[in-house]
């Protein structure tokens, strides 16, 4: 069965029952002998400092859950016994991730025996370099730097507060599906987001257009509408004379 030290034993049918005392003295001749790489650790010294809690039914290590600093089992949590403390990692800025990737390209160049590899790491430790040397430089600016702050901000502690003064439309954050949105949509909305659609399509279009296209574009609309005009009026005029046509001709004098 492996303990703490990582030596395998076998457990006895009856454990020796040891005093405190000689518990205390076979840790302060462990401390002893703590550079002592032939010392060997006796088993009930093992046993008091490698608690069973750390061990399965099997005698073996068991994972332990990770919990941030300060947690405490709460309601249903009482069977967690042993935990382990979740580190926070420390955030890499953008200079620390470039002198990494430099560092690390550079070490796989110098290992790397196979010319056409090393080739290849080559032309990415270039690269690497020239984003080192860029982010070096970017540190010594105060306003890079006052901006580089911003937007950890932005995507960090401030992203809820960031987000919520940017919506216009609600004060919380949509949790609808873009299914959902477009089925809860009245006719007038429907209809309204068409014509906005099709408006900014439009203008999409006529962006990537030469002034030639563009002047086609505009007779081509001119004419369009010069025709419904004519068209509108001939029917105007077409109703007036059948109204004309039904009624008596006044007699004269």
């Amino acid at each position: 069965m492996p303990y703490a030290d990582g030596r395998p034993r076998e457990v006895p049918a009856t454990q020796e029952v040891h005093d405190l005392d000689d518990v205390t003295k076979s840790i302060l001749e462990a401390l002893d002998h703590i550079d002592d790489p032939d010392y060997v650790m006796p088993d009930h010294l093992v046993m008091a400092i490698s608690p069973n809690e750390l061990l399965n039914e099997n005698g073996e290590r068991r994972s332990l859950p990770v919990r941030p600093e300060g947690w405490t089992p709460g309601p249903g949590e009482e069977h967690i016994t042993a935990w382990r403390i979740e580190k926070e990692q420390p955030k890499l800025s953008r200079y620390d991730r470039a002198f990494l990737k430099k560092t690390t390209l550079q070490t796989k160049f110098d290992e790397e025996a196979d010319l056409q590899k090393k080739q290849l790491i080559g032309l990415q430790l270039s690269k690497a370099i020239e984003v080192w040397k860029t982010e070096l430089k970017r540190g010594t600016d105060d306003i890079w730097r006052a901006r580089d702050r911003i937007d950890e901000w932005r995507s960090g502690a401030g992203r809820s507060e960031r987000n919520s003064s940017r919506r216009k439309v609600r004060a919380k954050p949509n949790i609808m599906t873009p299914k959902a949105v477009l089925s809860s949509e009245t006719v007038e909305q429907r209809h309204e987001r068409e014509r906005l659609a099709d408006t900014a399509r439009k203008r999409l279009a006529r962006a990537s257009l030469t002034e030639g296209q563009k002047l086609a574009v505009r007779q081509k609309d001119r004419d369009r509408k010069a025709l419904k005009a004519a068209e509108g009026k001939a029917r105007r005029l077409s109703s007036a004379a059948e109204g004309n046509a039904g009624q008596p001709s006044e007699l004269p004098k």
